[in-house]
């Protein structure tokens, strides 16, 4: 080779593109405006008893308090507790002292 002699390359490059074929499958799901219509009223009725309840302190029930003192009973009768609507704790005197007719 010569010095200061200039040398061309040639190089060639092979790119190779691949093409992927996705086959995609479409499903499609008719809605029943029955049970979609359900399933809304079901949901309001949950979060309206979310709302207006208590769960029992024991057994965890859903109590609504419609009136009168904060003294509870759970309705369940395997639980049958007595406990305190405002304080959530087992019903005692100072309860029946300290917030009888909470508002």
């Amino acid at each position: 080779m010569v010095e200061g002699a200039v040398v061309e390359v040639t190089v060639v490059v092979e790119v190779v593109i691949e093409v992927m074929v996705v086959e995609v499958t479409v499903v499609a799901y008719r809605v029943d405006e029955k049970a979609a219509e359900q399933a809304r009223w079901e949901e309001a009725s949950k979060e309206t008893i979310r709302n207006i309840t208590k769960p029992c302190p024991r057994c965890r029930v859903p109590v609504e308090k419609n009136g009168g003192c904060m003294h509870m009973k759970c309705p369940q009768p395997q639980c049958g507790l007595e406990w305190c609507w405002s304080c959530g704790c087992e019903w005692n005197r100072a309860c029946m002292g300290d917030h009888w007719f909470d508002v």
